[in-house]
């Protein structure tokens, strides 16, 4: 039993009275805010990064294969719709149009040319080509963590118009109460009446 009632002292200790208020939390507050902050700052420096890698891949393609020939793949950056804020990576392929330019498609399969002048870096250009998949998966999976992380704090815009309004009725309460047990005649501490009501004890 004493064991028990140890546990059971233990458990609520520290939570007695008006000494244990918030602002025994304001320190793992402090410490959360910070931790978040860093993993945010991490997740963008990782989305920066992603880009950097994709930009670096279509700088390999752009040189491992001939320059202006049928077939050349590459990296452009294009918005999605005219809408779009952001432009988005995207591996084309160079394409002879009926008027004879050659215009920038994009890539529907990403396999290396081997003949001809593209056969000396094909393997390269291969290699390249899978990690410029892969790296345009990985930035797509970061992207959709910040754009599902945006939209649940989002979520929560309503929330301080709805704390603001509770502790306002909150305080009217205290007042209404206060004001009762004055009136019934009931001693009330010092430092819980409202201003004005403290001299009129005296």
């Amino acid at each position: 039993m004493v064991d028990v009632l140890e546990k059971k002292r233990g458990m609520w200790a520290g939570r007695r009275g008006l000494a244990a208020g918030c602002e025994h939390n304001q320190g793992e507050r402090d410490d959360a805010g910070a931790d978040l902050r860093r993993q945010l700052d991490e997740l963008f420096a990782m989305l920066r990064e992603s880009e950097a890698a994709i930009d670096q891949a279509g700088d390999v393609l752009r040189i491992s294969q001939p320059s202006r020939m049928i077939g050349k793949y590459g990296l452009r950056w294009w918005k999605r719709s005219g809408a779009d804020r952001y432009r988005e990576p995207v591996v084309v392929r160079w394409m002879l149009q009926k008027n004879g330019a050659m215009t920038p498609k994009p890539a529907l399969r990403l396999k290396a040319k081997e003949n001809g002048s593209f056969a000396v870096n094909s393997v390269e250009t291969q290699a390249c080509l899978d990690i410029l998949a892969a790296l345009i998966k990985r930035r797509a999976d970061l992207k959709g963590r910040i754009f599902s992380l945006s939209k649940s704090l989002r979520g929560l815009s309503g929330v301080s118009y709805y704390l603001h309004n509770e502790r306002e009725r909150l305080a009217v309460l205290k007042e209404r109460v206060i004001s009762n047990l004055v009136e019934a005649g009931y001693e009330i501490e010092p430092d819980l009446l409202p201003d004005g009501l403290e001299d009129s004890e005296d």
